[in-house]
């Protein structure tokens, strides 16, 4: 497990985090700083996921479309793909859900699809 998260999904040496949304010269001036080789902005949020009548608790990432110094790993360690619409959601909350793919709803349909 240590293996796979540190050399296999994690491209990075560190992850500054913020406690509230910042504006992207902060990223540049830390792209800046001495040893600094790339820098890659995410969002993190806590949320509540409603589908079919019921709800759980995870946490909403926004990540860039040429997501390069982070790996998404799904099943049987294969690289997993960002969706061009919709959301990604962990097999955990899936399965607490009761959700599959491809299921699910417009904005305003949530629970519906």
């Amino acid at each position: 497990m240590i293996n796979q998260h540190f050399y296999k999904e994690q491209h990075y040496d560190f992850l500054v985090r913020f406690g509230t949304p910042v504006k992207e010269y902060e990223l540049l001036n830390l792209g800046r700083l001495d040893g600094v080789v790339k820098t890659e902005p995410l969002f993190d949020i806590p949320v509540k996921v409603h589908f079919n009548g019921r709800s759980e608790d995870d946490i909403l990432q926004g990540l860039p479309a040429e997501l390069t110094l982070k790996e998404l790993i799904g099943d049987g360690g294969k690289p997993l793909n960002l969706p061009e619409e919709g959301i990604l959601i962990s097999q955990r909350t899936a399965s607490k859900l009761g959700a599959r793919v491809g299921e699910g709803g417009q904005p305003g349909n949530e629970g519906k699809g």
